[in-house]
């Protein structure tokens, strides 16, 4: 039995997205969640529509942005329903990179490695979500 994990997506160097802590804390409660194709948002109750504007504005089209329901609801973490704990980790607003665009959220004196990379995983194109299995 040969299993692999799901495939990577090249991102070029101006697909690669960079926040640091003055983009988004003010709109936050805690600091960014995820990964580079896949980030989580918990906003501060009256900033939620205002933080998917300003990345909307900053990151441009390469993500989907959609509150930990509706994502939930495409079925993009599985099957619906979803446990209540699972949305709270979500948090209230979901970045997710449609393609080969990628964001490295940088805390203040943090160390500016993962965007050095070329390959990224966590996206939504079927080469990432498709796990091979060959079974002899």
């Amino acid at each position: 039995m040969v299993c692999a994990d799901h495939g990577h997506l090249e991102a070029p160097v101006a697909r690669r997205h960079r926040l640091n802590p003055a983009d988004v804390l003010p709109f936050l409660r805690y600091p960014p969640s995820g990964d580079a194709r896949i980030q989580y948002f918990h906003t501060t109750d009256e900033k939620s529509g205002n933080l998917r504007e300003h990345l909307e504005r900053r990151l441009g089209e390469g993500f989907l942005f959609l509150t930990a329901v509706e994502a939930v609801a495409e079925g993009l973490f599985g099957p619906p329903p979803a446990s209540e704990a699972m949305i709270e980790r979500m948090g209230d607003l979901v970045a997710i990179s449609t393609g080969r665009d990628v964001v490295e959220y940088l805390p203040s004196g943090g160390a500016a490695n993962m965007l050095r990379q070329s390959s990224y995983h966590s996206g939504l194109t079927p080469a990432e979500m498709r796990v091979p299995l060959i079974v002899g």
